[in-house]
């Protein structure tokens, strides 16, 4: 997209700036629903449990006039058990970093309960969702085994 104007006042840098903001939202709301994106993003093939963990994730970057957030997944096409999470609610930021022990599908589903189970704590207006997953094991029971070892940093003690 190339637009060529000759002289700029502050009208015009106004609604280059709204049309910026109109172009660059375009990808982000056509990613739900096209796969064009991710595939034109791609050097090699992703794993499934890299597929698995980079769908959950929230914007990597946001910006508000209150935060500024970024966040990355290393290496991206072999992730398993690490994620991220956030949301900005009024003058509350929440936010979790998850390592899920492990590799591969078994730790990306792990990374996926404990992402879901934060969510649904902070949505329900739950308290700290540590508890949630540890506390008699409500969430974390079914999936006991050698690699899961329930840990809770942060928040209110249980």
């Amino acid at each position: 997209m190339a637009l060529t104007l000759g002289v700029i006042d502050d009208d015009d840098r106004r609604l280059l700036r709204r049309l910026a903001g109109l172009v660059a939202d375009m990808p982000v709301t056509k990613n739900g629903y096209t796969d064009q994106f991710f595939q034109a993003r791609r050097r090699e093939p992703m794993s499934v449990s890299a597929e698995i963990q980079w769908s959950l994730l929230p914007p990597l970057t946001m910006t508000t006039p209150q935060v500024a957030i970024a966040g990355i997944l290393e290496p991206a096409y072999d992730v398993a058990g690490d994620s991220l999470d956030y949301a900005l609610n009024d003058d509350i930021l929440h936010l979790a970093v998850i390592d899920a022990m492990g590799h591969g599908l078994n730790a990306a589903v792990l990374a996926t309960v404990a992402v879901g189970a934060y969510r649904h704590a902070r949505r329900a207006d739950a308290g700290h969702p540590a508890p949630l997953l540890i506390r008699g094991h409500h969430v974390l029971r079914a999936l006991e085994g050698p690699g899961t070892l329930p840990v809770g940093v942060g928040g209110p003690p249980p």
